[in-house]
């Protein structure tokens, strides 16, 4: 009579303590206005670093206690494609469809670091402070975009991770995209005075194509600490004016 080995049972999978299983797990909605709803889950890696890319940028984001990050992208391309990367684990990708792209402007400026750069979009003639100028300190929502009031700014990324690459994408109807002005906000502090300064600026054409340069300029000497440079005319012909 033959003998038989006893099959090994299947491993266990692997849980988190709230009982659910393990791994990174990406899905993308479209939302309106050419938005990506992102969702992120891996609840056996909590406040876990993340690297979040799309179309040619990237941006550095973290898990809360539980695992979980949402976040809200706009698409500079359809089918957006967003790479999800958390520590040595293999990538994770998510699809999805955007009809409305063609609708709209979208205009960027990336970089990486503390830099505390300030993207400003000015529309139809509006001055520093008043309706109309969109900013990280006013940045208006996609409900009033849809609304026919402006466009909106979303701010990506986070200072404090390593490494911190931040995005800030200004979005506004192509049809109010006629009058508008764009600058840069570079402040000269201890830590970049004197220095070079690298930066990304990013544009979606009416094309469909996006476009992507460098923006490089040496700061000022250290006496120059607690000024600002306001790159103007961006996506034009850029010149700087000091303040």
């Amino acid at each position: 009579m033959e003998s038989q080995s006893p099959v090994d049972p299947a491993p266990a999978a692997r849980l988190s303590p709230f009982g659910l299983p393990c791994g990174l797990v990406v899905t993308a909605a479209a939302m309106p206005a050419a938005m990506v709803a992102l969702d992120i889950l891996d609840p056996c890696q909590a406040e876990a670093d993340l690297e979040i890319s799309h179309a040619g940028f990237s941006f550095a984001a973290r898990t809360d206690m539980m695992g979980l990050l949402t976040v809200d992208i706009p698409a500079f391309e359809t089918p957006a494609f967003v790479t999800v990367r958390s520590g040595d684990d293999d990538a994770v990708m998510a699809i999805a469809g955007l009809p409305d792209l063609a609708d709209y402007m979208r205009v960027a400026i990336a970089w990486d670091g503390d830099l505390g750069l300030a993207f400003h979009a000015f529309a139809a003639g509006a001055d520093f402070g008043v309706p109309g100028h969109i900013w990280q300190g006013t940045p208006g929502t996609v409900t009033d975009m849809l609304a026919g009031q402006g466009g909106f700014l979303t701010v990506l990324g986070d200072p404090h991770l390593t490494p911190s690459r931040q995005i800030q994408i200004f979005s506004i109807p192509q049809a109010q995209a006629n009058d508008l002005r764009l600058a840069l906000d570079i402040p000269i502090n201890p830590a970049t005075c004197d220095r070079p300064l690298v930066a990304q600026a990013m544009q979606l054409t009416q094309s469909g194509a996006v476009d992507i340069w460098p923006i490089t300029v040496t700061l000022p000497g250290c006496d120059a600490v607690g000024d600002f440079l306001m790159l103007q005319n961006l996506f034009e012909a850029p010149r700087l004016a000091a303040n």
